[in-house]
């Protein structure tokens, strides 16, 4: 969905990385 940034939010929300399709 978002750009490569939303890998600071998935870590603070989730604690995950998922930006790689989506």
């Amino acid at each position: 969905m978002a750009s490569k940034s939303v890998d600071l939010e998935s870590r603070g929300a989730g604690g995950t990385i998922n930006y790689s399709s989506e």
